[in-house]
C-alpha cells in the first residue's frame, strides 16, 4: 500500500510539475508572443506612418511643382484670344509635361470654350479644340519626343473644358482647385486634377 501511495504521490507531483512546466511554458510563449505581435504591430504601424508620409511628401512635391508650371503657364497669356499664343502655349506645355513624369496631362482652357491639351498617355499627344469657328473640330496631332507630329486625327468637338468640375470650381472660387482621386477616363489609372484659373482686368 506504502508503494502504491508513494506511486500515487510521485506520480502526482510530477504530473503537478509537468502540469505547471507547461503551464509556464505556454506562459511565456503566450507572454512572448504577445509581445512579438505587440512589437510586429509597433514596427508596422512606424512602417506604414514612413510609407504614408514618403507618399504624402512625393505627391505634395509634386503638386507644387505642377502649381508652380501652372502659375507661370497661366501669367503667360496676355491677350484674350488662347489661339494668339497657339505655339508659345503648346510648347511650354510640352517641356512642363516632359519635366516631370508624374503629370500625366497639362491643359488650358478660356471662357470661350477653347482647349489645349499636352498628354502623356497613351500615347504623347497635343490636343486643341478651337471654338472660334463654325463646326469646331477636336484635333488630335500626336506627337515624338522632338515634338513632331507624326500622326493627325480630327474629331467632333463634344468636349467642353467649361462644364468640367476643375473649371467651374477654380474659377468660381478664383483659387488653386485640387480634385480628390479618381480614375481617369482616358487611362482608368487613379489620379487627381489641379487647376488655376486666370482672370484679366475685366474678369
Amino acid at each position: 500500500m506504502k508503494n502504491t501511495k508513494r506511486y500515487t504521490f510521485t506520480f502526482s507531483i510530477i504530473t503537478l510539475i509537468i502540469g505547471l512546466a507547461g503551464f509556464l511554458s505556454f506562459s511565456l510563449i503566450g507572454h512572448n508572443y504577445l509581445q512579438s505581435s505587440k512589437n510586429s504591430y509597433s514596427m508596422i504601424q512606424k512602417r506604414n506612418a514612413e510609407v504614408r508620409k514618403n507618399i504624402i511628401d512625393t505627391i505634395s512635391n509634386s503638386l507644387q511643382r505642377t502649381s508652380a508650371h501652372l502659375t507661370v503657364l497661366v501669367h503667360s497669356q496676355q491677350d484674350d484670344d488662347l489661339f494668339a499664343s497657339k505655339e508659345i502655349f503648346t510648347r511650354m506645355m510640352w517641356e512642363m509635361l516632359l519635366s516631370d513624369d508624374k503629370i500625366a496631362s497639362i491643359y488650358i482652357a478660356d471662357k470661350f470654350g477653347d482647349f489645349f491639351q499636352a498628354r502623356r498617355t497613351p500615347d504623347f499627344v497635343m490636343r486643341t479644340i478651337d471654338r472660334r469657328v463654325k463646326k469646331p473640330v477636336d484635333e488630335w496631332a500626336y506627337k515624338n519626343n522632338d515634338f513632331d507630329t507624326v500622326r493627325l486625327e480630327y474629331k467632333e468637338a463634344t468636349y467642353d473644358p467649361r462644364e468640367r468640375t476643375w473649371f467651374k470650381e477654380a474659377t468660381s472660387h478664383k483659387n488653386y482647385y485640387w480634385s480628390e482621386p479618381y480614375a481617369f477616363a482616358s487611362t482608368n489609372e487613379i489620379g487627381i486634377t489641379v487647376a488655376y484659373p486666370f482672370f484679366n482686368e475685366d474678369g
